[in-house]
């Protein structure tokens, strides 16, 4: 897989917030043409952009670089979480209503998905439609165009076939962390009202009772440096410290 970085730059993005994991990923189509619609995102007057558009013919090509916050989501909520600018990458497919998805398309889409998949650790969950995060107001977006939901959401389970289950008590490494990152159990009676709060971090090697700042009873394991959130149906997310302070987790 080769990736084109130097035809393309748009200068339409700005720094991620910091502490900000990359951890996600949504899929677009430009709903123009070749190659109009990728000037159009490097254009500094439209304030869109995107990391990686893909051609009709299969070219891949890097518009941000991804440790920058590309300008793709817009407004966005999905899987509990907003501000999806903040922690994901954005793929534009070069596509319109009604156009066929060319084979060589597909399958730079799928090499570039799987390869960005493995560097940074992304969980099944957190692959989405741009119609899926555009969510304000209801129906603002329809891409990626020509391809349904339960067909998209077919694939991304194809992108993870023959991968061991993600389990989120087990080991998992962070793009970017010097050092592993485990997921830890927590939080067992708020999880019900919640909907599922789980800490990771770097565990001390054994769970600690603890009562939180409002009374409830609940396991969880120190960290030095960061919080993650872990949501059973709505995938990984991460915290900073100051939010799992004024959560009052402790």
């Amino acid at each position: 897989m080769q990736i084109d970085s130097k035809t393309y730059m748009s200068h339409n993005y700005n720094s991620r917030p910091a502490h900000m994991a990359i951890d996600a990923l949504v899929i677009h189509t430009t709903e123009g043409s070749w190659d109009t619609d990728a000037e159009h995102m490097c254009n500094p007057a439209t304030e869109v952009s995107t990391h990686y558009v893909i051609s009709p013919a299969g070219g891949i090509y890097q518009l941000v670089h991804p440790s920058k916050r590309a300008w793709h989501a817009g407004d966005s909520y999905y899987a509990g979480r907003d501000n999806w600018n903040d922690f994901s990458i954005g793929i534009e497919i070069s596509h319109y209503a009604g156009q066929q998805y060319p084979t060589i398309q597909a399958e730079a889409l799928h090499d570039l998905t799987k390869a960005l998949i493995a560097q940074f650790h992304i969980p099944q969950e957190l692959i989405a439609a741009h119609r899926w995060v555009a969510t304000n107001p209801p129906g603002r977006k329809s891409d990626p165009t020509d391809w349904n939901d339960s067909d998209f959401r077919f694939w991304i389970e194809s992108l993870y076939a023959g991968a061991a289950p993600t389990d989120p008590l087990k080991a998992r490494q962070l793009a970017g962390a010097d050092r592993v990152y485990y997921c830890g159990v927590g939080f067992y009676d708020v999880y019900h009202r919640t909907n599922g709060m789980w800490w990771a971090g770097y565990p001390k090697g054994d769970e600690t009772p603890y009562v939180d700042s409002a009374g409830h009873e609940a396991t969880f394991m120190p960290f030095e440096r960061l919080y993650l959130k872990y949501n059973a149906i709505e995938g990984v997310r991460t915290a900073l410290l100051s939010e799992a302070i004024q959560q009052g987790w402790m």
